[in-house]
């Protein structure tokens, strides 16, 4: 089974956001970066859908606490929809999927690393993904230098 690679670009400083996403058949478009279309027109904007959605009632700030572990994971978000972790590692990680119905993506984060699935290994560069699919129940993650990744997957 093959691993599936995408590839992004070096980042540069300050924050880097993961947008994790359920699916879901609904999208309220509030800005569209000033794209447009081959006529010049900008897609339709959802501003009243997207304001009658909002749940003004929650204070909470969505901040999430959580402690980072060194040379193995840590759970950031686990709910109804997906599972989300960080995976710190310095050396070879072993991860075992078999428990899992789903694939798997993992975003590199920090320093490039490799994952192995049997013989077959994909070099990973910082901000770079792979998907892995949900047949593959063991890969190593092998770092060189201390490397950080985000890992996600469906509940």
């Amino acid at each position: 089974m093959a691993l599936y690679h995408f590839s992004t670009r070096k980042k540069e400083t300050g924050n880097l956001i993961a947008e994790i996403q359920q699916t879901s058949d609904i999208t309220y478009r509030i800005f569209d970066f000033n794209r447009v279309d081959k006529n010049g027109n900008g897609r339709e904007l959802h501003h009243d859908y997207a304001i009658r959605s909002m749940n003004y009632e929650d204070d909470s700030s969505g901040k999430i606490e959580y402690i980072e572990n060194d040379e193995s994971k840590t759970e950031i978000v686990s709910c109804q929809y997906f599972n989300t972790n960080i995976i710190n590692t310095s050396s070879t990680l072993d991860l075992d999927y078999s428990n899992l119905d789903s694939f798997v993506v993992l975003l590199c984060t920090d320093e490039d690393c490799e994952i192995q699935s049997g013989e077959n290994k994909i070099g990973l560069n910082q901000l770079e993904s792979i998907l892995i699919p949900a047949s593959l129940k063991n890969i190593k993650i092998i770092a060189k230098e201390k490397t950080k990744l985000l890992e996600v997957y469906i509940a």
